[in-house]
């Protein structure tokens, strides 16, 4: 697996990142090819408040 979409997955999991919204889209290449994106919107959590 893609060590970006690991991170990603890995902060979502342990709360330090909230998943706000997903995305796909498919885009057709040619007759045999399919182009798939995804997209993620993520909002980072502040963990270390200042006092």
């Amino acid at each position: 697996m893609n060590k970006y979409l690991n991170e990603l997955i890995s902060k979502i999991k342990s709360g330090e990142f909230e998943l706000i919204e997903t995305t796909l889209s498919n885009k057709e290449i040619d007759s045999e090819t399919i182009q798939t994106t995804y997209g993620f919107v993520v909002k980072s959590k502040n963990l270390h408040p200042k006092k």
